[in-house]
Formats: structure tokens, sequence, C-alpha cells
């Protein structure tokens, strides 16, 4: 997801608004919850968000973008392959 955010800030380049801005984008990861007990190794882990999108940018194809991002990375992953998020 890092090298998206990367992606997207490059984007934000051409944007007449944000263009002097050096990092417009960010992703935020600010939720994390996972388990249902101390001792064990967490069966489920939900994640909150907040990502930024430019004005005029589409939500719906953005949100493919991200989506897209995470079932690749999870591809390559030796648990997550066989468990996708």
């Amino acid at each position: 997801v890092q090298k998206l955010e990367i992606e997207w800030n490059e984007r934000a380049k051409a944007d007449r608004h944000f263009k002097a801005l050096n990092h417009p984008i960010n992703f935020n990861p600010g939720i994390i919850k996972g388990g249902d007990w101390a001792s064990s190794v967490p069966a489920w882990c939900d994640v909150d968000c907040r990502i930024a999108v430019l004005p005029g940018w589409s939500i719906a194809d953005h949100q493919k973008e991200i989506l897209a991002c995470v079932a690749a990375a999870s591809r390559n992953h030796r648990f997550l392959a066989n468990n996708p998020p």
C-alpha cells in the first residue's frame, strides 16, 4: 500500500490545486483490532483506514485500486495467499 500512496502523490503533482504540496495524499491505518483473547494468534483482524483522494478523483475507481493492491500483496504472502483478506 505504501507504493500506491507514492503513486497517488505522483498523480497529485498534475492537479492545479495540490501540485505545490509535497505529500497531499495520506493512507492512515488508524484503527487495528484483532483476536478474541490475549493468549491466542488472532483468527480475525479489522483495519479502519483514512485514505485521502483529491477532489474530482473517482472514489469508486480509487477504491478498486486499493482492493487490487491488497489482493496483489496477499497473493505473495505465505498465510494470506490461502486466507485472503
